[in-house]
């Protein structure tokens, strides 16, 4: 084989590698999450955005910590 092959070869097995590491852990973080679709209004959506950019967190993320925070222990009750 010739070495250009051979690097092409590793260097697909690392990536293959790094994208298996990267599932494994997504699917470690997420818990019973179904996708939803709500309306919302354009000063969430800018507030939305801001946050994201301030805190690199996906915005399905900071909605669902909105929401732990605004339900609080009323969440035990309703699982």
């Amino acid at each position: 084989m010739s070495k250009l092959a051979d690097r092409e070869n590793k260097r697909k097995s690392v990536v293959s590698d790094i994208v298996s590491v990267q599932a494994e852990e997504k699917k470690e973080d997420k818990k019973d999450i179904i996708p939803r679709t709500f309306y919302i209004g354009t000063d969430h959506v800018k507030a939305l955005a801001f946050e994201k950019a301030e805190t690199g967190k996906d915005l399905s993320e900071i909605v669902r910590e909105a929401l732990d925070a605004y339900f609080g222990e009323k969440m035990e009750k309703y699982k």
